[in-house]
């Protein structure tokens, strides 16, 4: 494939009134987001997305106090998993988010016996650093990347860092969840400083459907 039909069928991808310029290593990436887009487009009526869920837990009463369903890509061919940070980028650069988003509410309400206005589903992987989102969308959770959590006790920056997410955050009235919580140390210390939502391995690592009614019948006892 020339430079030019390359630059092409990648712009025929995202859609009409877009265009793409080629650079050295645009032939990888123009690869790779060819095959996953090709192979993304017919993952759903393949049936090879699969939700998995994760509790959110109360960090003073160790209580669950939701789930929160995570998009994963399983390929057929070896049963491999696709990281999200790979596939979600390219759902929303080809057009396909809302149909999966449609899809997973579905299977939520299904799975909980909710209706719509009762679900929650966290289809995306990226991270928005600005703190103009606060006020461009309709937030009321604040969510701490694991990498502050995972290094708060060993890095004075990160955990000013966290600091200022929980001031932030009470300021504005917003429910604060920890990700990525894997030891009691962390745990303990994110108590100490107010935050009073968690995830993460410590209390359960994300599980498929079928493990997530055992899931909840242990973990609300």
């Amino acid at each position: 494939m020339s430079h030019a039909d390359s630059a092409l069928y990648v712009s025929k991808e995202l859609g009409r009134n877009t265009y793409s310029f080629y650079s050295d290593t645009f032939g990888d990436e123009t690869g790779k987001f060819i095959e996953l887009s090709q192979e993304l487009r017919t993952a759903g009526s393949e049936n090879e997305f699969e939700l998995y869920y994760q509790p959110k837990i109360d960090l003073v009463t160790s209580k669950i106090t939701g789930m929160e369903a995570l998009l994963r890509w399983i390929k057929p061919r070896g049963g491999l998993l696709v990281p999200p940070t790979e596939f979600i980028p390219i759902l929303e650069e080809i057009g396909l988010m809302p149909e999966v988003g449609d899809w997973a509410t579905n299977e939520v309400g299904e799975a909980m016996g909710l209706n719509p206005g009762q679900i929650g589903v966290n289809l995306s992987e990226r991270r928005f650093s600005s703190l103009a989102y606060l006020k461009c969308f309709p937030i009321d959770t604040i969510k701490v990347d694991r990498s502050f959590v995972r290094d708060m006790l060993v890095d004075k920056e990160d955990e000013m860092i966290l600091d200022a997410i929980l001031a932030i955050a009470k300021l504005l009235n917003f429910a604060v969840v920890a990700e990525g919580v894997e030891t009691k140390e962390q745990c303990d210390a994110l108590k100490e400083k107010g935050c009073k939502l968690g995830q993460g391995y410590l209390f359960s690592r994300p599980v498929r459907r079928d493990e997530m009614t055992k899931l909840l019948k242990k973990l609300l006892l």
